[in-house]
């Protein structure tokens, strides 16, 4: 169905994905403080398969051109303060931890930022490339996947988070196309959603990948041309996966009450995780991989943002123009 009319309705489904697709960031993080181990590894590649691109095409669903230029740059312009807030936040908690800044700092943003810095791009572009974007869907598609198979050879891709702006874009088209009815829906039957889904679990779990493929993930790597193919490689698992994962959700309000606010949830799960994953790591002596503790320690860093949620101030750091 057409999902376009979401802001009129919430959509409890999608909002249940957004929730899921939260929880899978926080525990990609937290994984990020464990020692490698082959199982760590897996986990980790398979998450980042594909929780970035659903949610950056989730995005695109519910981005459209404003008829206000008013009401579109506030929405920039809240963002952009937002992205400030947080990476002086970033910044000042590296200070603390006696870590040296240099101008590099100033120009890519911190940890998990990029996100906020590459939607304004994204929306800029439909905001203002909105007639080429409707009128042309299929070699606008065919034009940000070159981009992306090709972004990794930009010099200095990593700054101003061009380079995953270009890699992720695509997804972010395509969730675009999806929202305005351009494209019908991606969603595909539960039963082939669950063989997509198994077989993603069969790539990742016996690193049926190209050769040091996974840095490809992440879109943030430079690389030569000679990895062009195994770009278009994780580019498609990441695809299919994110179809997958996109189908087969039905609705949990728990799951959705997450996803409803999941810019809360985004920028203050990292500011937690950096401040209280690793003294907890070190005084419990944890250092190899284990699932059944990240995962309690993923419960720990929800219920401690669900309660700065609650608290109008932390709110209004993360939207500070709503």
């Amino acid at each position: 169905r057409n999902l376009s009319n979401y802001n009129m309705k919430r959509d409890l489904r999608i909002d249940t994905i957004k929730g899921i697709l939260i929880v899978c960031v926080v525990l990609g993080h937290v994984i990020g403080n464990f020692d490698d181990s082959y199982l760590s590894q897996r986990v980790y590649d398979f998450i980042y398969m594909f929780h970035m691109p659903l949610f950056i095409f989730v995005s695109g669903i519910f981005t459209h051109k404003k008829d206000s230029l008013t009401g579109f740059f506030k929405g920039v312009a809240s963002l952009l303060l937002a992205l400030l807030i947080f990476h002086c936040i970033h910044l000042s908690g590296m200070l603390i931890a006696g870590k040296t800044l240099d101008i590099t700092h100033a120009l890519v943003p911190a940890w998990t930022l990029w996100f906020l810095l590459s939607l304004v791009y994204w929306r800029l572009i439909v905001q203002f490339c909105s007639k080429i974007l409707n009128r042309f869907p299929f070699a606008v598609m065919v034009f940000s996947v070159a981009l992306s198979l090709v972004c990794g050879l930009l010099p200095g891709g990593h700054y101003f988070s061009i380079q995953r702006t270009l890699h992720f874009l695509p997804f972010f088209l395509l969730g675009y196309y999806v929202g305005q009815g351009i494209i019908p829906s991606i969603r595909i039957s539960r039963p082939l959603a669950s063989v997509l889904l198994i077989l993603a679990v069969c790539v990742v779990a016996f690193d049926i990948l190209p050769y040091d493929a996974r840095e490809l993930i992440y879109g943030a790597n430079p690389y030569e041309w000679g990895r062009i193919i195994a770009k278009g490689y994780i580019l498609l698992c990441s695809f299919a996966l994110s179809v997958s994962v996109f189908s087969l959700p039905g609705e949990n309000k728990l799951l959705a009450s997450i996803g409803k606010d999941s810019l809360i949830y985004y920028l203050y799960h990292s500011i937690i995780i950096a401040v209280l994953i690793p003294p907890i790591a070190s005084a419990l002596h944890l250092s190899d991989f284990n699932m059944a503790i990240s995962l309690l320690l993923v419960l720990l860093v929800m219920l401690i943002v669900a309660g700065i949620n609650k608290l109008r101030v932390f709110r209004f750091l993360a939207n500070p123009l709503r």
